[in-house]
């Protein structure tokens, strides 16, 4: 047996498809974004092989300007796991990714994948951030009317950096999310976000702030029309109100699915809204019970 990692190649996709198709039953991402991310300086995807058999595949991410990398895309061949071909890949990204400067190595599951969970403590990351996370889809659950007298301020980066500092209760996290990307809580990073999206801020009756959010650009993918917030809060009744203005604006420009990361009191809260339910959705535990695990490999440069 001759085992082999080398760089994905568009020609290696038929079996990328194959590898693919029982994650998410059927409705994985990666073969739809993988050629993308062949061509792009900012991704290594590279595949483990058997002789010409493709038993893994995994990509690493740099993000551009920053010390921050990804893993992500991990796939094993269905009948070849638990055989650590997925461990083995991983530790060779992991190795790049050190070589390319890398100081913070992120890497995202759902809570429920125990097999992801597992080999992210193998590897040797720690769990640094858990993120209420479902889906809802057309058509949208029935809302009360949001209230007149709660109005969303647009928020600059300079006020939301403010809030952050003066209510830290309110973004408990260490990393914000935009559209799947993790993002520390600095003024820079903030300009940053503000460029693709809103931030939103609600306040209460005593001027404090109560309710935040902000959401990504519509997009099609599979034949959806797909967007996602990210929603955080102290006060219930700003944060019932908040749900409902997202249910209006997401209807009104046309999505079919939206996702939701969420802080830690609207992931409580999410349950009494009559919005999901736990018993439905295409994959176990996609709603009141789904957390997206944020976990971190920390590298710290040797000294002399």
């Amino acid at each position: 047996m001759t085992q082999i990692i080398r760089d994905l190649e568009k020609s290696d996709m038929e079996q990328v498809n194959i590898i693919c198709s029982e994650t998410w039953g059927g409705n994985d991402y990666v073969p739809e974004i993988l050629p993308s991310w062949m061509e792009s300086p900012d991704y290594i995807v590279r595949g483990l092989f058997d002789e010409d058999e493709l038993l893994s595949i995994c990509t690493l991410q740099l993000v551009p300007s920053t010390d921050i990398g990804y893993i992500s895309g991990l796939r094993t061949r269905e009948e070849r796991r638990q055989e650590g071909h997925g461990r083995t890949l991983s530790r060779a990204l992991i190795e790049i990714a050190q070589e390319r400067g890398v100081r913070r190595l992120l890497y995202l599951t759902i809570n429920f994948n125990e097999a992801s969970t597992g080999l992210a403590k193998h590897l040797g990351f720690s769990l640094r951030e858990q993120y209420g996370h479902f889906h809802l889809y057309t058509p949208f659950p029935s809302h009360p009317t949001p209230s007149p007298a709660l109005i969303p301020l647009k928020a600059h980066p300079e006020r939301v950096e403010e809030v952050i500092r003066t209510s830290p209760n309110l973004i408990p996290h260490t990393y914000i999310p935009f559209d799947y990307q993790f993002y520390q809580k600095s003024l820079e990073n903030l300009h940053h976000i503000s460029g693709r999206t809103t931030f939103q801020l609600i306040v209460d009756s005593d001027g404090q702030p109560g309710g935040f959010y902000y959401g990504s650009p519509l997009r099609e993918d599979r034949g959806e029309q797909r967007t996602s917030y990210v929603v955080y809060a102290t006060n219930r009744t700003i944060y019932v109100d908040m749900m409902a203005r997202i249910v209006d604006e997401i209807d009104s420009m046309g999505a079919t699915r939206v996702t939701f990361l969420m802080g830690p009191n609207g992931t409580e809260w999410i349950t009494s809204l009559g919005y999901i339910d736990s018993e439905i959705g295409a994959w176990p535990g996609e709603f009141s019970e789904r957390r997206l695990l944020l976990y971190e490999l920390q590298f710290y440069e040797e000294r002399s």
